[in-house]
């Protein structure tokens, strides 16, 4: 998650390597919390000093809500495509929480909807609220590319891809997961 992160602020050409180099000392399971240090660090590089992520905060926080709600329904139909339960994650857990391996999964692909997210804030402004405008510009994750496996591959095959990978390495112990790299041009 940090490593896309980092990759999205350089893409930006904004202040990266700070956060990159979080990474490096987060600890199995992140017992001193510095992923969260690092993702506080790279939203305010990403969009403003003064932005806090806050899942109740209308702006740019319902445009990042509704472009990860459609990320996640995205990776779950993935994990469910290869017989894996959306709802055993790895380290979300929550019995309330259907959705906690796609929660897992969906970690290092966020950034998609941040760049959509920020494509909306740099040609209308600041946002009020989530208009259906909006929401059309952040569902057009469900047709974008990705770069997968060295390969320009639609997001859907790639997600189904990604999925299967995770399987082996939870199910088979494999020992590498192929991440979709999320990035795409800018329109």
């Amino acid at each position: 998650k940090i490593d896309a992160q980092a990759n999205l602020l350089k893409w930006q050409g904004r202040k990266y390597k700070d956060v990159l180099a979080m990474k490096a000392s987060v600890l199995s399971g992140d017992s001193t919390n510095l992923e969260a240090e690092a993702a506080a660090l790279y939203f305010r590089r990403l969009f403003g000093a003064d932005f806090v992520r806050e899942r109740d905060v209308p702006g740019t926080n319902a445009l990042l809500n509704y472009g990860y709600a459609v990320l996640r329904a995205m990776v779950a139909r993935a994990l469910v495509g290869t017989g894996l339960h959306p709802a055993l994650g790895v380290h979300h857990s929550n019995q309330y929480n259907p959705y906690c391996l796609a929660d897992d999964a969906m970690e290092p692909l966020r950034p998609l909807v941040d760049q959509d997210a920020l494509q909306i804030i740099g040609k209308v402004g600041d946002v009020d609220e989530l208009t259906p405008a909006h929401k059309r510009s952040l569902l057009r994750i469900t047709v974008s590319a990705v770069n997968f496996a060295g390969s320009h591959t639609p997001i859907a095959y790639a997600l189904g891809r990604y999925a299967a990978s995770l399987k082996e390495a939870v199910c088979e112990d494999a020992r590498k997961v192929m991440v979709p790299v999320p990035w795409r041009s800018m329109d």
